[in-house]
Parts: structure tokens; sequence; C-alpha cells
């Protein structure tokens, strides 16, 4: 059972790594081939993200993870396809545009289902399966940066493509669904098997936006959804500092900050007896550690690249804390097939702090202020985190 476990985490992990460079690779395709159309197009691919994702992810609660992986992945594919028949002057230009968006924005959102499907499992040291989970997102950046120094452009395209469908095949034979039903449908109950699969879909669908809009009017899940909102805000922010806005006191700091993320996610590993609570103030503490230190130091100093890079180095371990341990205590909330709709939230959560965040990165750089602001910036929204996050903790939820 061990072995089964490990070999369905990998292959979670594994989907997340690829759904991540997809991802990627998408809007840097978007960035060379439509250049100055780049945002509006970005824009239009996370708005859609943002409000499918959560439907897309919560039907698998009534339908196989599996199934619904194979979906997504196989649409994933098709998007990159596309882009393969555009390279090629098959596909035209805006017909390309729309397919992509709605491949991939609209149907192949992998990420909240490998996350489910993670939250299923319930293992032994969850937080640190999460935060395995967490980190393969990083991982799939530098993956598509590699991709891109080992191929030329096309080429690198026909690779993705061939790993897709290498995934849809790995995802058909070997991943089981542990805890479906043979039919594919867990809750039975809401509609009538017999009646017309394409009216059972769509009565499906209604269904869990139902419940979906039941779920954002909670006021429990409202809270813990803001603090991560916030969190995230605040990585992306300081992010832009060396990937978008590539300044030159601040390249390498992605780089210093993933490996602190790293060095946190393997602390989780080891710390399966401190409470969740606990962990979570852990973060908070290491996090605002750094950057007031950084914020104390900064004008003492004729050159602060070390000073940001040690800093912004515990900074992301504090932060590996966070989200891993919050989706941990929102998962346990609920039961295994409510696990698709509480993380179709959370990816459109991450969404939008992402789609905000790059607007502020833009305005920064177009009004050229102290790299300090943002970073005082990032703090403070880090702090007003504090205010959600201990109102999500006073009420717990039990399934």
């Amino acid at each position: 059972m061990v072995i089964k476990n490990r070999i369905y985490l990998l292959l979670l992990l594994l989907f997340i790594l690829l759904d991540e460079t997809s991802n990627n690779y998408i809007l840097q395709f978007f960035h060379t081939e439509f250049s100055g159309l780049e945002f509006v197009l970005f824009f239009a691919f996370s708005i859609t993200q943002i409000f499918i994702a959560p439907i897309q992810s919560s039907f698998s609660d009534l339908y196989c993870r599996k199934k619904s992986l194979v979906f997504s992945l196989s649409f994933t594919c098709i998007s990159l396809f596309v882009i393969f028949l555009f390279k090629q002057k098959i596909c035209p230009p805006l017909f390309t545009l729309i397919l992509i968006v709605f491949a991939k924005a609209g149907l192949g959102n992998s990420l909240p289902l490998s996350w489910a499907g993670i939250a299923d499992t319930r293992n032994k040291n969850f937080r640190f399966s999460l935060g395995l989970s967490t980190s393969a997102i990083a991982f799939g950046w530098l993956l598509l940066l590699g991709i891109n120094k080992l191929f030329p452009d096309l080429k690198a395209n026909i690779y993705l493509i061939f790993v897709y469908l290498l995934l849809i095949l790995l995802c058909s034979k070997y991943f089981r669904d542990i805890r479906d039903s043979r039919n594919g449908i867990s809750h039975q109950h809401v509609v009538n098997n017999k009646s017309n699969h394409f009216i059972r879909d769509i009565q499906l669908i209604y269904y869990e936006i139902i419940l979906l809009l039941k779920e954002l009017k909670n006021s429990h899940i409202q809270r813990g959804l803001l603090a991560f909102f916030l969190w995230q805000m605040s990585f992306y922010c300081m992010n832009t500092l060396d990937i978008d806005l590539r300044l030159r006191e601040f390249s390498d700091l992605s780089a210093v900050m993933m490996i602190g993320y790293l060095l946190g996610v393997v602390i989780l590993k080891f710390c399966e007896k401190i409470s969740d609570p606990q962990m979570i103030r852990l973060g908070y503490i290491t996090c605002i550690s750094s950057i007031v230190s950084y914020l104390i130091l900064f004008p003492l100093l004729h050159k602060t690249r070390s000073l940001l890079l040690t800093s912004f180095f515990f900074y992301n371990l504090g932060t590996a804390f966070l989200p891993n341990v919050l989706f941990a205590m929102l998962s346990k909330e609920r039961l295994p097939h409510e696990q698709g709709r509480l993380y179709g939230l959370i990816d459109s959560t991450d969404t939008l702090a992402f789609l905000i965040s790059s607007s502020i990165s833009i305005l920064y750089s177009s009004i050229k202020l102290s790299p300090v602001f943002i970073v005082a910036f990032s703090f403070i929204l880090f702090l007003i985190s504090w205010i959600s996050y201990k109102k999500f903790e006073e009420k717990k939820v039990h399934p």
C-alpha cells in the first residue's frame, strides 16, 4: 500500500510539474509571437482560469479523478498542438488564440485536480506531500528554461507534445483513483443515472457551481483564502524584481528564494509532531524577521545585494510553511469528495494574486521607484495577512 501511494504521489507531482511548464510555455508563446498584446492575452488566459478551474476541479469530485486528469492532460496537449499548427502557418492567429485559451485555461486545469488527488490520500505526512507539490511548480519553470536551452523553439514544442502524450498514457495505465466508485460518479443521489448523459452533466455542473458559491459565502473559507491571497501577492511582488523587471541588484534573487523554499519543504518533513497553528506561527516569525532585518539594515549599507539575498532566502524558507500547512488545515475540514472544490478555489486565488501582482510590477517599472518600496509594499501585505489568518484559525470546521 505504501509503494502504491508513492507511485500515486509521484504521478501527481509529474502532472503538476508539466502543467506549470506548459503554462509558462504558452505565456512565452504569447510574448514571442504577439509582442505588444501579451498582457491582454495573459489577462484573458488568467481570467478564464480563475472562473473555470474551480468548476472543472469540482467536477472531479463527482467523476473519477483519473478520468478528470486524463481529460485535462489531453486538452493541454491539444493546446500545445495548436501552437505547433500556428508555427507551421496552418492555424490563423485569432483562431489559435481562442483555441489555446479554451483548451488550456478552460479545460486543461491539471494543477487543482492533482492537488485534490494528493489531498485524497491523507497520508501520514500530508503537509510534506503538499510541499513537494508546490516545489514541483517551481521546478516546472526551471524545466522550461532547460528545454529552451536544449531545443530550438519548434523542437521544444514537439518535445512537450510527446511528453504530454506519455503523461496521458501513464495516467490511463497506472493512475488509480483511491476513493471513487466503479461507475465513476460519487454522488449518485444528485441525478438520475438513467437520464441523458449530456443533461446529467449539465445538472452536475450546475450543482457544483451552487456548491462553489456556498463555499465562497462561508466566512471561514473567505478568511483562509484571503490570507493565502495576501501571502501570494507578497511573494509575487518580490519575484518580479528579478524575473520580470530584471534589476541587476536583484539578479539571482529568484534562484536564492527557490533554494530557501525547498529547504523549508525539507524542514516540513521532520516537523510532523509540530501542530499546524504552531507551524504557521513559525512561518510568520521567520518571514517577518527576515524582511525587518532587510528594512533596518538597508539604509546603513552601501551595497545591499548580499543583505537582500540572505534576507529573502530566509523569507522564502518561512513561506514554505504557510500555504502547505494552510492547505492541510483546509483539507482536514473536508471529506475526500469535496477536495476538488477546495483546490479549485485555491488555484483561482493564486492566479488572481499573480495577475494583480503582474499589473503592479508594470506600474512599478513605469514609475521607476526605488526597489525598497516594493519590498516595503510586500511586507505590508504580509503583515495584513495575519488578521485574516488569525480569524480563520479561531473558527475550526470539522468534516
